[in-house]
């Protein structure tokens, strides 16, 4: 496998839940805070006792027995790359800025991708939606339309690969010729099992992408932690539909109108959800027609 760089692998050891270890993995909001305050690649040649020094007693420890994991977890890094998985930590140059700069510590330190590393990196449409009820024609047929007008302005269309809203927007781009984001709350390897995932995938058209382990199950807060980051990807998203006051899709786009009221648009015209006028009310931009969306 290509090697790490030193930060690289310092950030995985820190933060990754490949391997076993000793001690739980930092959170987000640790490592962040850490590296704002430590050389990272520099506490990889530190032993017991230097990282006490640097750090205290019991965070070095801590961090200690994060480090020593190191051949596990390096083989199981190049485990993933023989299935086509990549992992991007924070800091390297493919890691999306945008995370960073709009999640600040609740920006995830690494993630795992399977498809065109490059997708994550380029404009980008966000396409939302998630209600109660079962999709409406008319909902599918504005995520179709919302999908077609990003691609023909060469935008990549961010999903989350979970509800009707997604496989139409995400089907609509592919099949025009554009490539899609789709950002995963559960297992990576599910997903990409599925046949014409894959071929999407090998076709250079889509990147599956998980802050999480890849063999991970479904649970309610990575469903909300993969809708903050589809929100924090895309230059602007649109939310087809919601319900009021509750759910990922509500709760990923308050926190991003408070974050940057500009880019979540909510969608009021024809399959419009029951919670898109209190998003307006919250401060997202109305949208009755795609020709308002910016570019970008």
């Amino acid at each position: 496998m290509a090697r790490l760089r030193d930060a690289d692998l310092a950030t995985l050891l820190l933060t990754s839940r490949l391997v076993e270890s000793a001690a739980p993995p930092l959170r987000a909001s640790e490592y962040w805070a850490l590296a704002a305050n430590v050389d990272l690649a520099g506490l990889l040649g530190d032993d017991h006792a230097a990282l006490a020094e640097k750090l205290g007693a019991d965070l070095g420890e801590r961090v200690a027995r994060l480090l020593d994991r190191a051949a596990a977890l390096a083989f199981a890094v190049e485990d993933l790359e023989q299935q086509g998985i990549s992992t991007i930590a924070a800091g390297n140059e493919g890691y999306p800025v945008r995370w960073r700069e709009r999640l600040g510590p609740s920006a995830p330190s690494h993630v795992h991708l399977a498809g065109p590393a490059d997708l994550v990196l380029r404009p980008a449409v966000g396409i939302v939606g998630a209600c109660s009820t079962e999709p409406r024609p008319e909902s599918l047929d504005v995520a179709r339309a919302a999908a077609q007008h990003a691609v023909e302005r060469r935008h990549a269309v961010v999903v989350g690969a979970t509800t009707g809203f997604d496989s139409a927007a995400a089907a609509t781009a592919i099949g025009s010729g554009g490539h899609v984001v789709a950002i995963l709350a559960d297992s990576l390897f599910r997903a990409a099992r599925d046949i014409e995932v894959r071929r999407a995938v090998i076709d250079g058209h889509l990147c599956l992408v998980t802050p999480y382990p890849p063999a991970a199950e479904p649970t309610a807060a990575a469903a909300l932690g993969r809708a903050k980051l589809i929100y924090a990807l895309a230059d602007i998203t649109v939310v087809i539909a919601c319900d009021p006051e509750r759910g990922e899709a509500w709760e990923g786009a308050r926190a991003a109108i408070d974050r940057d009221p500009t880019s979540v648009t909510a969608w009021l015209g024809p399959g419009a959800g029951p919670g898109n006028d209190r998003l307006v009310e919250a401060g997202a931009r109305p949208l009755t027609d795609l020709g308002q969306l910016a570019p970008g």
